[in-house]
């Protein structure tokens, strides 16, 4: 559970992001912040979701904050049944070039792409954005990553069992790949995801939007009447619909700064797997990268699995027998010292 300086910490960082997007609006001249209850219809929209809203949104981008609040609201409206759908092309910052990449080009300074789509709404975790510079040799090879068209859907509905499932199914049926993904629940029982995808062939967002459109007429959205009741009262990683999310297992979780999602998807399509600590037995070592291989007929069967615990075992055990007896020999010393000791005495 998180301390409570942890949490001061975080609903004060919550309110420096509120600021700072109020600020940046203010200086865009996008909307006038001026107008009657803007402040506090902002500030309201951030108490509904968790701090790792706030932590997370990109503040460059203030103005993705208020299409988020006019999603949601969008949402509230008891006649609309389908979720409320944005959709937009964005645009990855591309790492910048190493310099093992620029031995050959010494003759010409380094040039990096320059974004004409505006970036995600949310910057990556740390994870992720280790996965992306990993993937970056691939990417300036064939130069895939970032030209083809990446674009950004939000859906703001009521949230349910199994919200997250059906909308990553609704993607997958229209041949979209998750990039990244950012699922939020607000206190009042109402949810906000964004996916970054790609694997849609064109650059204009208004086919997709209408495809979009029509794969969620498809999701039955059940009006319930108990907000507040059936959900945990704490937004501070609030438990999403599915089983089993990363957020509500033991403290040592290996991808604590992803969502459930963004860890699915580093896992199965980057090949993201946990730090193994130093210290670790090279033969559990080694039979751990065994059994976290993406191709399943590499891995080892239980049995295999077993004797090599065993054998493990057995070495462990032999160098803890070899340790004891060097810390009783170092103890005779001070024995052999005390009877020294007691003997003059």
């Amino acid at each position: 559970m998180m301390s409570e300086a942890a949490m001061e910490r975080r609903e004060r960082m919550k309110v420096e992001v509120f600021e700072e997007v109020i600020l940046r609006l203010r200086q865009s001249d996008i909307i006038d912040t001026d107008l009657p209850g803007f402040v506090d219809d902002l500030w309201a929209h951030f108490n509904r979701l968790p701090a790792r809203y706030a932590l997370d949104v990109n503040v460059e981008r203030a103005e993705d904050v208020v299409m988020h609040q006019r999603l949601l609201l969008s949402a509230l409206d008891p006649h609309n049944r389908r979720p409320a759908i944005q959709v937009r092309l964005v645009q990855v910052q591309q790492p910048p070039p190493d310099s093992d990449s620029l031995t050959n080009e010494t003759s010409s300074p380094p040039r990096r792409k320059r974004s004409i789509h505006p970036p995600p709404a949310f910057g990556s975790s740390p994870n992720l954005e280790a996965l992306a510079l990993a993937a970056h040799d691939n990417s300036v090879r064939n130069n895939s990553l970032y030209s083809r068209p990446l674009h950004e859907i939000t859906f703001s509905t009521l949230d349910k069992p199994k919200l997250l499932l059906q909308l990553t199914a609704l993607l997958a049926e229209l041949g979209l790949n998750i990039q990244e993904a950012h699922v939020f629940s607000t206190t009042d029982g109402f949810s906000l995801d964004v996916f970054v995808v790609d694997g849609w062939p064109y650059e204009e967002v208004d086919r997709l939007r209408v495809a979009l459109e029509t794969e969620a007429a498809k999701i039955e959205v059940v009006k319930v009447a108990d907000f507040g009741v059936a959900r945990v009262k704490a937004q501070t990683g609030v438990m999403t619909a599915e089983t089993g999310t990363y957020r509500w297992m033991a403290p040592e979780l290996p991808y604590e700064y992803m969502t459930p999602l963004q860890a699915a998807v580093g896992v199965v399509q980057k090949g993201l797997r946990p730090k193994i600590p130093k210290k670790t037995h090279p033969k559990m070592r080694e039979l751990m990268e065994r059994l976290w291989e993406k191709d399943p007929s590499l891995r080892p069967d239980f049995a295999e699995i077993k004797e090599q615990l065993e054998e493990i075992a057995n070495e462990v055990g032999e160098e803890g027998e070899e340790k004891k007896k060097a810390s009783r020999g170092g103890g005779g010393i001070f024995a052999a010292l005390r009877r020294s000791a007691t003997t003059h005495h």
